[in-house]
Formats: C-alpha cells, structure tokens, sequence
C-alpha cells in the first residue's frame, strides 16, 4: 500500500479541528471577560448615586451586580441622607444657599470711577515749535 497510514491523516485532521476549537474557545472567553468587566463597570452608576446620597456604596454595588435594573430605581428614590439635606423640606434650598442669595449685590465700579495716574510734570515733554 501506497500513501501515508491511516493514523498519520487522522491526526492531521484532529489537530487542524482542535486549532479550530481552541481559537473559538479563547474568542469564547475574551467575549465572556468583556461581558464581565462591562457589567461590573455598570454595576457602579447606582452604588455611586447611593453614596452620593449617604447611602452604603458596597452594599447598593452588590446589589446592582444581581438586580441592576431595581437598583437603579431604588438608588434614585431612596432619601437623601447627607448633612446638606437634613431638615430641608424637598425642592428647597440649603440655609447656606439662601443666605448667598439674598445678600446684598456686589457693586461694580463704572468706567469712569477708575482713574488713571497722570505722569509727573518733568516726565511731559513737548515738541519743539518750528522747526522741521
């Protein structure tokens, strides 16, 4: 018999078959990795709006990994917890804000009040009359 053996040609379409196989599986993995990083990163928005609001960050990011879409609504509803909001009645300003506020304006001055430093009498030099 002429021709390579049997073992040598089906070896030869295995490992052309597990290079296929590998390289689908890593392009597998890659996409899983993306996926991942992605929804790790978008887990932050709703545990940085509850810490915004004095809420736990660590608890709301565990929160948001599982049940994202809850944890957006509930970030933006729960109460605001933070030194500036205590006692305030909803849609009205701080104490500190109204104070700026109210205050007297800042007056500006016109351009005629500035006024400009006029040279000294030995510094003004006149031209010369007739001659050329």
């Amino acid at each position: 018999m002429s021709g390579p053996p049997a073992e040598e040609s089906l070896d030869t379409g295995t490992t052309c078959s597990a290079l296929w196989r590998g390289e689908k599986e890593t392009m597998d993995v890659l996409w899983w990795i993306l996926i991942a990083v992605a929804w790790i990163a978008i887990a932050f928005w709703p545990a940085r709006v509850a810490g915004r609001k004095g809420h736990g960050f660590f608890g709301y990011f565990v929160f948001s990994l599982f049940f994202f879409p809850a944890a957006v609504i509930v970030a933006y509803l729960v109460e605001d917890r933070t030194e500036s909001a205590v006692g305030q009645p909803p849609g009205e300003l701080a104490p500190q804000l109204t104070a700026a506020t109210t205050a007297a304006p800042i007056s500006s001055r016109s351009c005629s009040d500035w006024s400009m430093p006029t040279p000294a009498a030995s510094t003004i030099s006149t031209p010369p009359v007739g001659t050329s």
